[in-house]
């Protein structure tokens, strides 16, 4: 009998050990654009250069507004354009993480990113994020984001950062990159939603 007990609980052993083999985990985290070898797509922490183009909306307790949006990204540059009626004519703004410059018809004005979202575009965005928001992944240059979640692909969904809740829908794959193509931030009262038309990869 003991021995018919023994043979049976190393059986148990080797069938859980089998199990156990065949299990796979996968540990993601906030900046790797989540479990991408299910669909075949490659990180987006690996652009850094790139372009797009589509439309950004703008509402406040006071007002509710529209405009054309162009970024073009190239390592740590960018340069944003907005034309429509957010502003008279084109706004172009140019800068990095450290520092901006906006020229609205014959003004310039100069200032931090971080800050002079509100000046430009009448919410408090830190600008220099969009470059990573836009992508689905969190900004590196601000507090650790809260909250994230992940849809059944593992794509990142929606977390909080910097005051702002930001969800992402619509992801495509665009030469090798799967990237959002809509993107909504609400912070309390204020709220911007970003409709991407186009993506297009400069990546040198």
């Amino acid at each position: 009998m003991m021995k018919i007990l023994s043979t049976l609980c190393i059986a148990i052993s080797l069938l859980l050990v089998s199990a156990c083999s065949n299990l796979r985990v996968e540990q993601t985290t906030a900046g790797d654009n989540l479990s991408l070898g299910n669909i075949g797509a490659r990180s987006t922490k690996e652009l850094s250069s790139w372009q797009l183009s589509g439309k950004l909306g703008i509402r406040s307790t006071k007002s509710a507004t529209s405009a054309n949006l162009q970024w073009h990204q190239h390592k740590q540059h960018y340069i944003l354009k907005l034309s429509g009626p957010l502003g008279t004519g084109t706004v172009t703004a140019q800068g990095n993480q450290e520092a901006i410059e906006v020229k609205q018809g014959s003004k310039t004005y100069a200032g931090i990113p971080q800050t002079i979202g509100e000046q430009l575009l009448g919410i408090p965005i830190p600008i220099h994020a969009i470059s990573w928001w836009s992508r689905g992944l969190p900004s590196p240059e601000l507090h650790s984001p809260l909250n994230i979640y992940t849809d059944s692909e593992g794509k990142i969904s929606q977390f909080k950062q910097a005051g702002w809740e930001l969800s992402f829908d619509r992801y495509q794959i665009t030469q090798g990159y799967l990237l959002p193509t809509k993107l909504s931030g609400q912070f309390g009262d204020l709220s911007f939603k970003l409709i991407v038309s186009n993506w297009i990869i400069t990546n040198d």
